[in-house]
């Protein structure tokens, strides 16, 4: 039941973050609209407007975000990771709307004994943290009104996930190989929606 006047358009919102976003949006009384693939396209303009125009604000997860594919599908990586985010952000400041952009730790290059904070300089080594940190800047470039959050290792229910494998792998007694040069905080997704 709606019990709150702020309506919110949640971009990607039948994927892993977005399912859990919505979720928790509408037990709080929030109005929410989500959109996503195959009848919403984040790269059709038109669309783009249609969905921001919605809401007073508007939750972008949806993204290119397969790493490895992105290297070798690096123009769709960049129209969905930073083209279509410059104009969400140009939309954004037409039609005075809020928004709240879901980027990564990939626009780091993993090489710091610590954890990174938000002033680290970002240099990313692939072509998906290249495209999300395009996206970033081309939504601070838009003038519009923002917020970045940089999530990490996301796992949830509603999608396929590092954690997720590693778990179906040991149900079904399969050898786990995994890399072992790579450090990082698994996130919940749920646990990022209740924020």
């Amino acid at each position: 039941m709606v019990t709150n006047d702020i309506r919110i358009a949640i971009l990607g919102g039948e994927g892993m973050l977005g399912t859990d976003l919505a979720r928790t949006c509408i037990q709080h009384g929030f109005d929410v609209s989500v959109f996503d693939l195959p009848e919403f396209d984040i790269t059709d303009s038109q669309q783009l407007k249609q969905a921001v125009d919605t809401a007073r604000i508007v939750i972008n997860c949806a993204a290119y975000t397969n790493v490895d594919g992105a290297e070798s599908e690096a123009d769709l990586a960049y129209k969905v990771n930073a083209e279509a985010v410059g104009h969400l952000g140009a939309i954004a400041k037409e039609l005075d709307k809020w928004i709240l952009h879901i980027s990564t730790d990939f626009v780091f290059d993993g090489r710091l004994d610590r954890p990174y904070v938000e002033t680290d300089p970002p240099n990313p080594i692939s072509t998906y943290g290249r495209t999300k940190l395009a996206g970033e800047q081309l939504l601070i470039k838009s003038g519009c009104r923002y917020c970045i959050i940089r999530v990490e290792w996301t796992y949830g229910s509603a999608g396929n996930n590092f954690v997720a494998k590693i778990i179906q792998r040991a149900k079904t007694n399969k050898t786990l190989k995994v890399v072992d040069d790579q450090v990082g905080s698994p996130t919940a997704t749920i646990e990022i929606a209740k924020m």
